[in-house]
């Protein structure tokens, strides 16, 4: 994934650092909807890298291409709502 990618550039890069944590405060969130069509392995990043203090994101929505994409219990799950489009 983009994420993933990402991680390994900045790793590689001495002017980067390690992933920097963010304290949560609501002038700070980002407010973010997530297009999927598969199987969820960025939006499971995503989740992985706000719960963590990672990514100072709020997912409001994840948006999907097929009614199959297993993509959509992840977000059930993680209680963000989904639509299918």
């Amino acid at each position: 994934s983009w994420l993933h990618a990402w991680h390994i550039f900045a790793s590689n890069d001495a002017s980067f650092g390690p992933p920097r944590r963010f304290k949560r405060k609501e002038s700070m969130v980002l407010p973010i909807a997530v297009l999927i069509s598969g199987g969820g392995t960025t939006l499971k990043n995503l989740i992985r890298c706000r719960d963590g203090g990672v990514l100072p994101i709020d997912i409001s929505r994840v948006i999907s291409s097929t009614a199959k994409a297993g993509g959509l219990s992840i977000a059930e799950q993680a209680g963000i709502a989904t639509c299918v489009i």
